[in-house]
């Protein structure tokens, strides 16, 4: 016998699509037998169940998604309906698949997955390639990474520990957001040696950097060995003609090679900070003041170290002077927190 919320899930469905009980008199099973399963009075059969899916034209597999709230990657239905909008096509040119519309809604809304062969079919309808249709499913990916890390990073410079907690709860449900939770429980209370360990392989493992891999880098670099954040250093140099035409992408490489940079000064390591803080001078952009305040913060960060305290100080108060003028809180915060530990002499979190 089937669980009492499978009742509840059919009679959703049911409701949703607008068929009334007597339209399964044809699956064996009463008006007043389906009422009692919907109200969870009375249990069906895995049989009967099949025969009133087919009625709503629900594939099983999705059924299961919506009863069970089984976690669903959004990729592929956000993907869906970029290409479906985009060539104005309504859910009822689907009708020849046997699927509900109501189905391919919940399927863009990230509530269930679509069987593939119904979503190549759908593709087809569409005169969409499946080529095309990943690049999509990747490159929104790519873009819904990078909003999860802006919240991540906004978050941990506020001090709020259960919005990271939530981030961190929600994405390790998937395996493809396995290093969004890793990141985020970074902030929260560290990482194991083996999740550490994950962490290297994903980086060690990257060919070509993208913002997704640089930002992974950037949350988890309080738990990385020096060995591993210099062999991730010396790959970002030696490769900088791959990312010369992107700006993005220099930029956070850029305040990643600046972080580093204060944590080997914050390590004692003061030649290996200067050298990597003059490496990271070619990913700078003349039109790009961001990166230009980090790495002047940087450099002030440093005098102070080698004792220049005053020209030191100057030049952070003036970035964070700049960064409270544009309103960038999350960047202010942050540098606000390496400028008060260092003029309180106290251990760097980096």
């Amino acid at each position: 016998m089937l669980k009492n919320n499978y009742g509840k899930t059919e009679k959703e469905i049911r409701n949703a699509i607008g068929l009334p009980l007597s339209a399964f008199q044809d699956s064996g099973i009463s008006p007043a037998a389906l009422s009692a399963f919907e109200n969870g009075k009375s249990e069906v059969n895995f049989e009967k169940l099949k025969s009133c899916l087919n009625i709503l034209k629900v594939p099983l597999d999705s059924f299961m998604d919506l009863a069970e709230s089984h976690p669903i990657f959004k990729g592929y239905g956000v993907a869906f309906q970029i290409l479906r909008e985009q060539r104005s096509f309504e859910f009822d040119v689907f009708k020849s698949l046997g699927i509900s519309p109501y189905i391919f809604q919940m399927f863009e809304e990230g509530k269930v997955m679509l069987p593939f062969d119904i979503i190549d079919a759908s593709l087809q309808l569409m005169h969409v390639s499946l080529s095309d249709f990943s690049y999509i499913v990747n490159k929104g990916q790519q873009d819904h990474f990078i909003e999860l890390f802006d919240k991540i990073e906004f978050y941990d410079s506020i001090g709020s520990a259960p919005k990271l907690e939530e981030i961190f709860e929600e994405a390790n449900q998937y395996p493809d957001y396995r290093l969004i939770a890793l990141s985020s429980k970074s902030h929260l209370r560290g990482l194991s040696q083996e999740e550490v360990e994950e962490v290297g392989d994903f980086l060690i493992g990257i060919d070509i950097w993208t913002n997704v891999g640089v930002s992974v880098f950037i949350n988890t670099l309080t738990q990385l060995s020096t060995t591993m954040i210099l062999t991730v250093v010396n790959d970002f140099i030696k490769n900088f003609e791959l990312y010369r035409e992107d700006i993005i992408l220099r930029r956070n490489i850029t305040r990643a090679l600046v972080l580093v940079s204060m944590r080997m000064m914050d390590n004692g390591e003061d030649a290996l900070a200067s050298q990597i803080l003059e490496s990271s001078r070619q990913f700078l952009f003349h039109k790009d003041c961001y990166a230009s305040s980090l790495y002047t913060f940087a450099l002030g960060y440093h005098l102070y170290y080698i004792g220049k305290i005053e020209e030191g100080v100057s030049k952070m108060q003036g970035i964070l002077h700049f960064f409270d003028l544009i309103g960038d809180k999350i960047t202010e915060n942050e540098l606000q927190a390496l400028f008060q530990r260092i003029s309180n002499n106290e251990p760097s979190l980096i």
